[in-house]
């Protein structure tokens, strides 16, 4: 019995005007670097943050 091909949903579209992205399949570790930046870009701003109003509150004090 042959095996047949099914048409596979890709992982990624983006559309932009004329351009047309289409991205298959996307590997598990390129999931990992990108949310590991996304953790590492947003804990370093929450740091900042932090520190800036730590900083703020015992100048009041």
């Amino acid at each position: 019995m042959p095996r047949t091909e099914e048409k596979q949903r890709p992982a990624l579209e983006l559309r932009c005007g004329g351009v047309h992205i289409i991205v298959q399949r996307i590997s598990p570790w390129t999931v990992a670097v990108i949310a590991l930046a996304f953790v590492a870009t947003a804990g370093s701003r929450l740091a900042t943050s932090f520190t800036s109003h730590l900083a703020a509150w015992v100048a009041s004090h």
